[in-house]
């Protein structure tokens, strides 16, 4: 699981959260999940 503490309900591609957005595309592209759950923290606006 990808959490992003980034407020809202959905961050892909529309949030500013580089972590979370890395993540998710490197999975659709490759297909590889996350060893584990990764959090990623809040990124200022």
């Amino acid at each position: 699981m990808v959490t992003a503490d980034q407020g809202g309900h959905g961050t892909y591609l529309i949030g500013e959260n580089q972590c979370a957005n890395d993540a998710v595309t490197t999975f659709l592209k490759t297909g590889p999940r996350p060893e584990g759950d990764l959090t990623c923290v809040a990124e200022p606006a």
